[in-house]
């Protein structure tokens, strides 16, 4: 009986999220072979219109199986490789058959928590932590990331972005200094990310900082996809 191999990475990621479809392809490119058998680009609609089957063992261990719409693959926790979650607000449209504004807010929170469960179930193999109900993980504001960059002895500012460094892994792309590389290291660190964006002024100063990158730096995408293959790599099979 054929088997079907599994994608060894899995992205789900916003209708317009162009860093994550580059990073797609480039994963697929760099692995030179057959997109579908490679990398998974699941739109955040679609998981959220899946069908889901999740349990909790008496343990706390989540366990999970969802096929994403319109139901013709699925993703089981056995067989999901890497994934990079890099949707911020998992959204409930009227299509998804909620009511009131009122309805879709609350089904909109309930979907970031299942979410979150997944993800927390499948451990090492998520890019990034979720925190809380927040998925894609640390979901804090500009003001936080300056206050947590300041406290580590860096300038900051509010004046308009200019620069973008990039963690991925081991990796940082983009720092001018190796002052500016610990500092996104330590701060991709603290959100728990292996993938983390640091953004800076004209002058170095830190304006901002996330674990969704943009990837729009020279170099970011093709190092979010060496990142993603390394740790499909280290623990997933074809």
């Amino acid at each position: 009986m054929p088997t079907t191999r599994r994608p060894l990475v899995t992205i789900v990621a916003d209708a317009d999220d162009t860093g994550a479809r580059a990073t797609a392809q480039a994963v697929a490119l760099a692995a030179g072979c057959g997109t579908r058998h490679t990398v998974w680009l699941v739109p955040t609609d679609a998981l959220a219109r899946g069908r889901w089957h999740h349990t909790v063992d008496p343990d706390g261990t989540p366990r999970t199986h969802v096929e994403p719409w319109p139901h013709r693959r699925s993703l089981a926790d056995d067989q999901v490789g890497v994934v990079w979650f890099r949707s911020r607000c998992p959204a409930v449209t009227p299509s998804h058959g909620a009511g009131t504004a009122a309805d879709r807010a609350y089904a909109a929170t309930e979907l970031a928590a299942l979410f979150s469960s997944w993800l927390l179930g499948l451990g090492d193999r998520v890019v990034t932590r979720p925190e809380g109900t927040s998925p894609a993980g640390a979901a804090w504001d500009a003001t936080v990331w300056r206050a947590l960059a300041a406290a580590r002895g860096a300038a900051v500012s509010t004046d308009p972005a200019s620069r973008r460094v990039l963690v991925a892994g081991d990796r940082v792309v983009g720092a001018a200094t190796d002052a500016e590389a610990t500092l996104a290291r330590d701060l991709a660190e603290q959100a728990a990310s292996r993938c983390f964006e640091l953004t800076l002024d004209a002058h170095g100063r830190v304006v901002d900082a996330g674990v969704t990158p943009a990837l729009t730096g020279p170099g970011h995408v093709a190092a979010a996809a060496g990142l993603l293959l390394r740790l499909a790599a280290r623990g997933v099979a074809a």
